[in-house]
């Protein structure tokens, strides 16, 4: 194990995740003592003190740590990555407070379970053992189970939170089955003893099967975790059965988080066995760029379409990391960091229609919405044409960095098909706004609500800013993405 000489105290670089942990023993505390106020000062509390925890952050020491006798790794890839989860998070949260009324979600239980979801990733991005990595998985999981079903009145709810509890379920005894073959071989659960002795197995030709085992049933977990074909079935059934709040959660942070956690399982523990998984990940790329594309083709409902995108999207981060090289894993983190920013914006949009009482679930409840508001409506195409890939949005940027990466290990071939399946998709995303911008002219709304959504407007202003700072400044992000996959690979 690669150990850092510190007098740092132990806990100080999870200082973050434990102040996290007492906000919300504070919150628990509000909201059991103050039954009748308690929603309204724990809208206001979530969202503040998770800027307070990102403060946090910024304040630890800027060093390549391990602490928790090695358990828990504090270095640069960290960092970035919670600090870009907190601030999602935060948008969430404040999204959140925006609409829970409209959407009949008045629990005081909804900020405390996304507080303890964001510990959980939080707990996730930093695992450097395979028993921390399984706990702060399924402390993430088991608040995502509660809050999908959390609206009782919500019969869609109820069925989705069945179907992501079970469907969570398999894909976690898969991860624990990879984990057990994984410990018996090795005997250790910290990722850099496990990734020595398997290196010494692997150098002294012993028979590797039950490793091999074990990497299959890990990467066929975080393949379900991820939504990527052939896994992905039970994504658009969870999107369109839960409220919108909820959707924007699940479609975002936790794939974002489970992301970092397997980017770290590959160059941590796996590096040595990558003839294995590069040629299983190249086959779920192609597979979620196939049936995402195919899926989201037949869509009319709005939810399942941003579903099947999802799993294309996937498709695309899954390439950049079969590289396996610094440019392949800066291309899929880049890749993901736009996509993230880009459907938190489509979803604030959807919010702000749900907060001016409109009901949006299909492309033809879009129509009329662009005339009558003209922030939403550049926005949500912004939204849509990046996630399309056209140029020069942010979009068009990630795809063509990930496809670079893919050409310099000359896999001509599935840089094709990932640039016929753009041509395709692109197809579905115009549809969609042919019925929002084109089709206007059919169907004109009344406002069944006076509020204006003011919190909601900065929300998107903001996230129309961040991705046209991303499309002026690239470099920086991609430099940004190029250091935390060198610090990955040394």
């Amino acid at each position: 194990m690669r150990e850092v000489p510190s007098t740092i105290p132990d806990f100080l670089p999870a200082t973050a995740e434990i102040f996290i942990l007492f906000s919300i023993l504070l919150l628990m505390l509000i909201g059991v003592c103050k039954l009748n106020k308690s929603l309204d000062i724990l809208d206001y509390l979530a969202p503040c003190l998770t800027i307070c925890t990102l403060v946090v952050l910024f304040l630890l020491p800027e060093n390549h740590t391990y602490t928790f006798s090695g358990s828990y790794i504090n270095d640069q890839f960290a960092f970035v990555s919670k600090t870009f989860l907190l601030l999602s998070n935060f948008i969430i949260l404040v999204l959140s407070k925006s609409v829970h009324k409209h959407e009949n979600l008045k629990i005081f239980e909804i900020p405390i379970l996304i507080l303890l979801a964001t510990l959980g990733m939080m707990m996730m991005i930093s695992s450097s053992d395979i028993i921390i990595a399984f706990i702060s998985l399924e402390l993430t999981s088991l608040s995502l189970y509660i809050l999908t079903a959390i609206d009782r009145n919500y019969k869609p709810a109820s069925e989705a939170g069945i179907k992501y509890f079970t469907y969570g379920a398999i894909s976690t005894a898969f991860f624990l089955f990879g984990l057990s073959f994984l410990y018996g071989i090795t005997g250790s659960t910290h990722f850099d003893y496990i990734a020595t002795d398997l290196s010494a197995l692997l150098l002294n030709k012993q028979d590797m099967t039950l490793a091999i085992i074990g990497i299959l049933f890990i990467t066929i977990s975080f393949m379900f975790k991820l939504g990527a074909a052939p896994f992905h079935y039970w994504l658009p059934d969870i999107y369109q059965g839960t409220k919108l709040t909820i959707t924007t959660l699940i479609a975002t942070t936790p794939k974002f988080a489970i992301f970092v956690l397997y980017v770290r399982f590959l160059t941590q523990i796996l590096p040595d066995f990558s003839y294995i998984w590069k040629p299983l990940l190249l086959i779920f790329s192609v597979l979620s760029l196939l049936f995402g594309t195919m899926g989201a083709l037949r869509q009319k409902k709005i939810k399942r379409f941003l579903a099947y995108s999802g799993t294309m999207n996937i498709g695309f981060v899954l390439l950049g990391i079969a590289q396996f090289t610094k440019s392949g894993l800066a291309a899929a983190g880049f890749y993901m960091f736009t996509y993230l920013v880009t459907i938190m914006g489509i979803f604030a949009s959807l919010m702000y229609m749900k907060k001016k009482g409109f009901e949006i679930q299909n492309f033809d409840d879009l129509k009329g919405m662009s005339e009558q508001y003209p922030l939403l409506s550049f926005s949500f195409c912004l939204g849509i044409i990046s996630l399309a890939g056209l140029p020069p949005l942010p979009g068009f940027i990630a795809k063509a960095y990930v496809l670079y990466a893919v050409l310099l290990e000359e896999h001509y071939i599935i840089a094709i098909f990932g640039v016929m399946s753009t041509v395709i998709a692109t197809a579905y995303y115009l549809n969609l706004l042919k019925s929002f911008m084109i089709d206007a002219v059919q169907k004109i709304y009344t406002q069944t609500t006076k509020q204006t959504g003011t919190t909601i407007k900065l929300i998107i202003f903001s996230l129309i800013t961040a991705i046209l700072f991303i499309l002026l400044t690239p470099n920086i992000w991609i430099q940004i993405a190029n250091k935390t996959a060198i610090d990955l690979l040394h």
